[in-house]
Parts: structure tokens; sequence; C-alpha cells
């Protein structure tokens, strides 16, 4: 037999494995098993959810790009009176006022 062909074997005993070991084949949840892939991914879906929350609306979104920008103005303005000033529009606009 060719080295190659050898080592070919060898991977695709590996590969096979590896998929073997990442597949969740069932999933126990309040004493009952569930193998159906989608039981399966309400129940991962519902235990993250619990975990971590759902996601909420929120009143008010940075815009990371506009603060990106207002912030190298704030290095720009070199007086105190102007940095104060920009700080209250800053605060402003933020609040949407």
């Amino acid at each position: 037999m060719r080295d190659g062909d050898a080592n070919t074997k060898l991977f695709q005993l590996d590969a096979q494995h590896k998929k073997r070991k990442n597949l969740i084949t069932r999933l126990v949840a309040d004493g009952q098993i569930y193998t159906n892939h989608e039981d399966k991914a309400r129940i991962v879906d519902d235990f993250y959810e619990g975990l971590l929350g759902t996601c909420m609306d929120r009143e008010y979104t940075i815009i990371l790009t506009e603060l990106g920008s207002m912030l190298l103005t704030w290095l720009i303005l070199s007086s105190h009176s102007q940095k104060r000033k920009f700080r209250q529009q800053l605060s402003n606009s933020l609040l949407g006022i």
C-alpha cells in the first residue's frame, strides 16, 4: 500500500470520529429524552435565553462612527470653554434635545 493511501484512510477515520463526537444525538430536558433536531434546537435556544435573557428594545442608540468623530473633535478643541460648549452640545444630541 502506498503512503498516500494509508494517510487518506487515517484522515477519513479521524474525520468520521470528529463528526460523531460533535453530534448531539439526544438531549434530556424535564426528564424527557429529545432526539428530533427541531426539539433539540428549541431546548438549546430556551436554555440560553434563560441564561442570557432576551434582547430588549433600547430607548437610545449610540452610533459608534459618529461618536468617534465627536471624540476626534474633542481632542482638536484647545480651550476649556470650547470643550465645555462641545460637551453640552454632545449631551443634548445624545438625549435628543
